[in-house]
């Protein structure tokens, strides 16, 4: 079982899915985030890295899902293509798929600034449609 959850940031992603696998609705939780976050929990941004990061959280929730686990995955998804991995991968697997979207406005942990912010809700995609082709 896969649980998608987008937003922008800010809008209550994390803790979501945090509050989801304390209630033990699901087990594990990733975000791309994870990749720029150390051991000691200090978030370093390198965009030209951000690849490699959602290629690690694809694969994540790829092992975590062949394990049996019901999982998470939380980023933004601004646009369809983002998730269609997720998608095709939950069917090549046939586990079931649910999409959440957060619209809440908390403070950004991650020190996005207002126009990156403005400019992720300007491309926001809703055409769910195109997933399923």
């Amino acid at each position: 079982m896969l649980l998608l959850i987008r937003g922008l940031p800010g809008s209550g992603k994390s803790t979501l899915a945090m509050n989801m696998i304390l209630q033990g609705k699901y087990d594990v939780m990733f975000e791309a985030d994870d990749f720029f976050t150390d051991i000691h929990g200090n978030y370093v941004f390198q965009p030209e890295r951000l690849q490699d990061a959602h290629k690690q959280c694809l694969q994540n929730a790829e092992n975590a899902l062949k394990d049996g686990k019901r999982v998470i995955v939380a980023n933004t998804f601004t646009r369809m293509w983002e998730m269609k991995p997720y998608v095709l991968l939950t069917k090549q697997l046939n586990s079931p798929l649910d999409i959440i979207t957060c619209r809440g406005e908390y403070q950004n942990i991650h020190g996005c600034s207002d126009d990156a912010v403005q400019r992720m809700k300007d491309r926001f995609e809703f055409n769910y449609e195109e997933l399923w082709k």
